[in-house]
């Protein structure tokens, strides 16, 4: 009830003012009521429309709403007239980093650190930046290319074809079609704006990227310039990025990942337990066969989300699956 009462009074407010932000504020509350239809009809209004398409959020959720209705072409040609594009298609170097001489065990890192550090100065919302309007919108485009594939685009789709010349450049050999143009896209988002963790997210969950290409594309975006300047906020989300790569190599000789966590629990204790770095941790628990260990990561995570956690809990029951068989 407490939300439908938002939502009336917010289109008394819309009426009254005639303002774009009112506009797209309740444009959005539609979006995440799940009203795409009603949010369409506001964004289309001849009064707004005009407005709604000279601002970036403006298109953002009238591209959302487009992808919700299953009109990713409308999308794509919402973002495509908007969207502001580097010109340099060269990928960024990576940096030599050293690691340390001997990194921590991977089962020891997660020990209640918030008793045993000590408290470090840091604060990591000393620089308050907000995110690149052209990061999300890239993320966007990929989102577009996706749905299209999953309803039978192929690439000489004339939209994909479309957007195979506009994402020049240097990928992947293992990335074919689509896949290498979402590649491209989201890797771009990234170094508009690395923290468009949707692009990060993406990448990872299509499989987009080797370890060493995620660690690589890591090092080398620029996290400096989306912190304010600021070297500790830029570390602790470079560090935060590497601790919850989710593709694990059992032979990897880079411990990029483990120095990442031992980093930010050292810096910043609280973190110990934080659900994503426990469940990663779990995961990487499990791919070196410690079993019985995982369990403590797993039942934290799960005690903690109300909400059952699709990851930890398979990570939960692969472990006891382990240690039942071991038992038999």
């Amino acid at each position: 009830m407490a939300w439908n009462s938002a939502l009336i009074w917010g289109e008394k407010t819309v009426l009254l003012s005639n303002a774009i932000d009112d506009v797209l504020w309740m444009a959005n509350a539609l979006v995440t009521n799940g009203q795409y239809r009603q949010a369409e009809e506001l964004l289309v209004n001849p009064k707004y429309a005009k407005q709604v398409r000279a601002s970036h959020n403006g298109r953002y959720l009238a591209c959302v709403v487009a992808m919700r209705l299953g009109r990713a072409e409308a999308a794509l040609d919402l973002l495509n007239t908007s969207t502001m594009h580097s010109t340099n298609n060269d990928m960024a170097q990576t940096p030599t980093a050293k690691r340390p001489a001997k990194a921590e065990s991977p089962v020891t890192l997660f020990t209640d650190q918030s008793t045993t550090s000590p408290s470090v100065n840091t604060n990591v919302t000393e620089a308050s930046i907000p995110l690149d309007p052209r990061a999300w919108m890239l993320y966007m485009q990929g989102a577009c290319v996706i749905q299209l594939s999953n309803v039978g685009a192929t690439d000489e789709t004339p939209s994909i074809k479309r957007m195979q010349l506009q994402f020049q450049g240097a990928g992947s050999d293992r990335l074919m079609g689509m896949d290498a143009i979402v590649a491209r896209i989201w890797t771009q988002a990234l170094h508009v704006d690395a923290r468009c963790w949707e692009a990060w997210t993406g990448l990872r969950e299509y499989g987009l990227l080797t370890e060493i290409e995620e660690t690589e594309l890591v090092r080398a975006v620029d996290w400096t310039s989306c912190s304010g300047g600021s070297n500790v906020v830029a570390g602790f989300f470079r560090d935060y990025c590497l601790a919850t790569q989710t593709s694990i190599s059992q032979t990897s000789e880079d411990l990029s990942t483990v120095d990442a966590t031992h980093r930010l629990l050292t810096a910043f204790p609280q973190l110990v337990h934080d659900p994503s770095l426990r469940t990663i941790q779990a995961a990487r628990l499990l791919a070196h066969g410690h079993a019985r260990s995982v369990l403590s990561y797993t039942m934290q995570v799960l005690e903690h989300r109300r909400v059952p956690d699709p990851s930890a809990t398979s990570i939960h029951i692969t472990a006891l699956t382990m240690l039942r068989a071991k038992e038999a």
